[in-house]
Parts: C-alpha cells; sequence; structure tokens
C-alpha cells in the first residue's frame, strides 16, 4: 500500500503583497475580488465564484471554501487565508473541550461559518483545515490551522518569478487527506505568454502524479480566479534532477484546460519524480486578456 502524504508547495510573488495580500495580523493571505452584490464577512467562510470572492452558503462543502482574514466587504480585494496559516474563524457551535485537532469544514447550518467536528467528513467534503484550539464558542472566533483538501478525493473545484518559496512536508494529517501540493499564482491579467505559473521548484521526496492528476484519494484542481474569455491551456513539465538546480532534461507531462465556465480537462500521463526531480507548470503561448489569479492542487502519490 503506498503511503499519502500531504506536501505542500505555496509560491507567493511579491505581486500580493501589494494588493490586500501578504501577512494580515500575522496570518498569511492571498487576494481575490470581492463580489460586489453580496460580498464578504471578516473571519467568515467564502467561496470564489466566477473570480469572486463571496460568502460561503451551507450548500458550499464540496467546493474549496476559505477563511477571510482582511479586506472584507463589497469593494476591493478580499484576503483569503493561505495553507500552513493560522486562521480566526467565526464558528457555529460550542464545543466546551476537547476539540483540539478536529476537522474544520464550511458549516452546513450557518452561512459563512466554519464547523468543527471529530468524526471524518463524507468523501469529497473540502477540509479547510483543523481547529488549533481545545474549546469553540458558537458565533465567536476559533483559530483554524489551515490545509485545505477534499476528504477522499472528488469535490467540484506558484510562481515565476519565485520571490518566496515555502516547502512543508506534513506527515501529520488524519487517513484519507487528500494528497496534494498547492500554489498560488500571480495575481496578474493577463497572465503573460508562456509565463512560468508555478516553480521550477524541486520535490522534497520520490512521489508519483497519477494518470489525469486523479486516483481513488485524490483529485487535482486547477482553477483560475479569473476566468479566461476562451479555452485556456497550461503544461506540466517534469525536470530530471541536476546537480545545477532544475536544469535537467524537461518532458512535458501533459496539460489541463480550462473553460470559460471554469471546467477543467486533465490530460496527463501518470509520472514518476525522483528527489530533486523538479516540477513546472508553464501558460499557454497565446495570452487571454483575462486568465488571472490561478490556484493549483495537484494529487500525488508517495
Amino acid at each position: 500500500m503506498k503511503l499519502l502524504r500531504t506536501l505542500l508547495f505555496l509560491l507567493v510573488p511579491a505581486a500580493l503583497f501589494g494588493q490586500a495580500g501578504g501577512l494580515v495580523n500575522g496570518t498569511r493571505g492571498f487576494p481575490q475580488p470581492n463580489n460586489t452584490s453580496t460580498g464578504t464577512t471578516l473571519n467568515g467562510t467564502a467561496v470564489i465564484t466566477a473570480g469572486l470572492a463571496i460568502n460561503a452558503g451551507t450548500s458550499n462543502t464540496t467546493v474549496p471554501a476559505y477563511i477571510v482574514i482582511g479586506g472584507a466587504g463589497t469593494s476591493g480585494n478580499a484576503v483569503l487565508a493561505s495553507d500552513g496559516s493560522i486562521a480566526p474563524c467565526i464558528m457555529d457551535s460550542t464545543i466546551s473541550s476537547g476539540a483540539s485537532n478536529y476537522y474544520v469544514i464550511n458549516s452546513t447550518t450557518t452561512a459563512k461559518e466554519c464547523h468543527a467536528q471529530s468524526a471524518a467528513p463524507s468523501s469529497g467534503v473540502w477540509i479547510i483545515g483543523f481547529l488549533s484550539v481545545d474549546a469553540t464558542t458558537s458565533g465567536s472566533t476559533a483559530n483554524v490551522a489551515v490545509h485545505g483538501a477534499f476528504y477522499g478525493g472528488g469535490g467540484t473545484p506558484g510562481t515565476g518569478p519565485n520571490d518566496l518559496v515555502q516547502l512543508t512536508s506534513n506527515s501529520l494529517l488524519p487517513a484519507g487527506v487528500t494528497t496534494t501540493f498547492w500554489s498560488m499564482g500571480p495575481n496578474q491579467t493577463p497572465l503573460a505568454s508562456s509565463m512560468v505559473i508555478f516553480g521550477p521548484v524541486p520535490v522534497p521526496a520520490a512521489i508519483t502524479i497519477p494518470t489525469n492528476g486523479t486516483n481513488s484519494q485524490a483529485t487535482s484542481q486547477f482553477i483560475l480566479g479569473t476566468l479566461p474569455t476562451a479555452s485556456w491551456t497550461a503544461t506540466l513539465y517534469h525536470i530530471a534532477a541536476s546537480t545545477a538546480g532544475c536544469t535537467g532534461t524537461s518532458t512535458s507531462m501533459g496539460t489541463v484546460a480550462i473553460a470559460t465556465t471554469g471546467a477543467q480537462t486533465w490530460s496527463l500521463t501518470q509520472t514518476s519524480f525522483a528527489v530533486g526531480d523538479c516540477l513546472e507548470v508553464v501558460a499557454p503561448s497565446s495570452v487571454d486578456t483575462t486568465a488571472a489569479n490561478p490556484n493549483l492542487t495537484l494529487a500525488v502519490v508517495k
């Protein structure tokens, strides 16, 4: 039985820090334009719809949900907590004690709030993270260790230049949590021709990326925060290890195409990476006038 672990690549370009991203009260986040009607709520949960951050509803359990740590409202950019951060989230229930490390998901009873539970979520439910405190109070915030992933796979749905690269290996998450690489791409419109939007970055352990980025426990996701005006296709590359870093032979693993609706079509060949091999994701040569703000969750097997 292959062992699944969570491997996290977080790439945050300097552009994010100048547009309501970066650190907010000590918590790292990334910007996403607010929905101008409903908007977002500070310390509440939000989803990204049509490229805009909006308060999460009680049915938003099988799509990525994020904790709003700044810029809440109906204008400008909301700042959404990044993986690896500790973020305060308004809780939907009171737990008197013993709640540390409970799963945290989007509430199914109260809109735009977090819910903590000891039981494993159903397959395909998005895990926001894990509770980092021992107790919660309904309607008040509690700190959450943010580690976004689909439980057991399923669900609906980094960068050049690399100004900051943070590599984390976390083998302590409960069994069944989707194994992922996670990146946040440049806040730029449009993404430049053949732009390196993720990597190249070396992998810390021998891994395999499954065919079409999907296996029985994990489903890859590539989301453009701002959707393209026409079908947009990124190419993923495997770069062989080299003593000079990520400069070895580069081989295309395949592509992921993003439709104007956000629908994804993955066409990847199963590829194994040795320690020190590198991963790179490149934008298409033709520039789309709106495609921007890529977020990648890539399933891997260790």
